[in-house]
């Protein structure tokens, strides 16, 4: 039973494509550019709406079409996802 649950675990640290520590390695820089872009969507917001109604208007329409285009690939991508075939070992 014991010889069982090691050889289980090893089995699943193979298949682990990543290892904790290299996920933990990751954590630091993802914050980072992750507060990075929200300050970039903050400064556009602000330099934007200094140039009048018009611009924020026009800003918000390129928002729309780029979740729409966003939302369009994801649903793309689940789509050619499920007809994918394997082949090989």
């Amino acid at each position: 039973m014991q010889g069982e649950i090691i050889r289980n675990e090893k089995n699943q640290k193979e298949k682990m494509l990543y290892s904790n520590g290299d996920l933990k390695k990751l954590i630091i820089p993802l914050i980072i550019e992750q507060t990075l872009a929200i300050a970039v969507g903050m400064a556009d917001t602000i330099m934007v709406s200094a140039a009048g109604e018009a611009a924020v208007s026009a800003l918000a329409l390129q928002v729309f079409w780029l979740a729409v285009l966003v939302l369009l690939g994801k649903l793309l991508m689940r789509r050619a996802e499920k007809k994918i075939t394997v082949q090989g070992g």
